[in-house]
């Protein structure tokens, strides 16, 4: 097998990304993740979050969690009365990355991250990453987009997909961002910027 062969079974099978914060804002104590936290993402993905502490930034690990039965992943899911998700035998890698980067990055958005630092991660990942910081107005390090990755191009052509997950605006989709940002493990995230009133 070819060095193209094994990258592109690696996207395809084994995306992953670890990132780490650029400082952290003030969180009430109630939200913050005081401790090493685990949680399933809504995409059924395996999510680690280590805290900051006085020598290293907070950081993020995400990859699928292939342990997890679409049987026991639909049953967890379908109590959650906010989202109706798809089946996972209906969602393709691609999609599962996308929508994972938009949970973990309005997951540190609520940890109060300042910023986003892509220490390592597929390349799928690392653009989501990227383009989920960049519709969010979250500095990001670690992925530089070039005329080779096509970043600008993928993410304008993407930009109504993004803009579900801009929890800057007013009339983004919440049934899109609860159903991405609050997993079926983990309740839901206050945005205190957007008012109910405000909402479709």
């Amino acid at each position: 097998m070819d060095a193209a062969s094994i990258q592109f079974i690696k996207e395809q099978r084994f995306p992953y990304i670890r990132i780490g914060s650029l400082g952290v804002d003030f969180v009430e104590s109630g939200k913050k993740w005081q401790v090493l936290t685990e949680k399933t993402t809504f995409t059924g993905w395996r999510m680690k979050y280590w805290p900051e502490d006085q020598f290293t930034a907070a950081v993020i690990a995400c990859s699928p969690d292939h342990t997890l039965s679409p049987e026991d992943l639909d049953a967890s899911m379908a109590s959650n009365p906010v989202v109706t998700p798809d089946l996972p035998s209906n969602r393709n890698m691609s999609t599962q990355c996308f929508k994972t980067a938009g949970e973990l990055i309005l997951a540190v958005i609520e940890q109060g991250w300042q910023g986003v630092k892509i220490i390592e991660g597929s390349d799928l990942m690392s653009w989501c990453i990227w383009a989920m910081c960049r519709v969010n107005g979250l500095r990001c390090e670690g992925y530089t987009p070039d005329e080779e990755n096509d970043a600008m191009g993928r993410y304008e052509r993407s930009e109504a997909l993004l803009a579900a997950y801009n929890q800057n605006q007013p009339s983004f989709d919440r049934g899109v961002v609860l159903g991405a940002a609050s997993g079926y493990d983990v309740e839901p995230f206050d945005f205190p910027d957007i008012l109910d009133d405000e909402v479709d």
